[in-house]
């Protein structure tokens, strides 16, 4: 599986997000907790070669973009919401 995502949210917008993750369920889980931290729906989401936006680094539980460092989104709280609301189905 490529490690690129590209990332389409219900508003239209389309990103692609290095990973770095082999399991569907595990990247689905990353993308909902990112998702739910900017109040946006994920429209779909599939492998690309396209080059990446953004990465995310699982030892930090954030995405990070490459053109400014500094920037990241914290998942750490979020990815375990997003955990439930699989659980739940929703």
């Amino acid at each position: 599986m490529e490690k690129n995502i590209e990332v389409q949210f219900a508003d239209g917008e389309t990103v692609v997000v290095f990973l770095g993750l082999d399991s569907e369920a595990d990247i689905d889980l990353v993308l909902t907790a990112w998702a739910i931290l900017y109040q946006r729906q994920i429209q779909s989401w599939k492998p690309t070669s396209a080059p990446a936006q953004y990465f995310y680094d699982a030892a930090q539980k954030h995405i990070n973009r490459y053109d400014c460092r500094g920037y990241h989104d914290e998942l750490v709280d979020v990815l375990q919401i997003a955990k439930l609301r699989k659980d739940l189905g929703k």
